[in-house]
């Protein structure tokens, strides 16, 4: 038996103030936090995504509330843009920096992940997960829009994550082969009664 299944949990996705009650019935191996397997083989100084899932690929999973982050930017933008301090020219140029800061966050907690992954297998914490990594999934888990989400932003919300989708698979070598999904959390779970 592999020291990782101590690790092996419910997700718990940590979206906690979203407004939809859900409770998740997905297993997977926990990574992050005190009692996660980073803090045990001692690389907690490694980000990571959140999960490794049980299923018959490589499937690393994140949960992000990526529409809080964007309303955020977005409403920030609107309010420098009203004050004056910021010309359309340069709000595209802040929006595009704000956007690819999260794209370089995802792609780099992917990366120490498989670093994670490859110090858990060197010291026979878990099984050889490499062998299945011809078919790699990255699921970036996101909560639903809050009802405090302005209206006007929602969709120009959906276009970011369609292009967050796009611009993060090919940010990894074609060769990986490396699916990368964004699922709203809804669609990852069974809500709660």
């Amino acid at each position: 038996m592999e020291a990782w299944n101590a690790y092996r949990e419910k997700m718990n996705h940590e979206l906690d103030d979203t407004p939809v009650r859900i409770s998740l019935l997905v297993k997977g191996y926990k990574l992050d936090g005190e009692n996660g397997i980073k803090k045990a083989i001692g690389v907690d100084k490694l980000r990571s995504v959140d999960y490794i899932a049980e299923n018959d690929s490589l499937t690393l999973v994140e949960f992000t509330d990526l529409y809080r982050q964007q309303d955020e930017i977005l409403d920030l933008i609107r309010d420098l843009r009203n004050t004056h301090d910021l010309s359309k020219k340069n709000t595209r140029k802040v929006n595009k920096i704000l956007r690819q800061s999260v794209l370089k966050e995802l792609r780099e907690k992917y990366l120490q992940t498989l670093l994670i992954i490859d110090e858990m297998q060197k010291i026979h914490f878990c099984n050889q997960l490499a062998e299945r990594s011809n078919n790699q999934k990255y699921w970036i888990i996101v909560s639903p829009f809050h009802p405090a989400i302005a209206q006007e932003n929602k969709s120009e919300m959906a276009r970011f994550l369609d292009m967050l989708q796009n611009t993060l698979t090919t940010a990894f070598p074609k060769k990986w082969n490396i699916k990368v999904q964004i699922i709203v959390i809804e669609k990852f779970a069974i809500p709660r009664k």
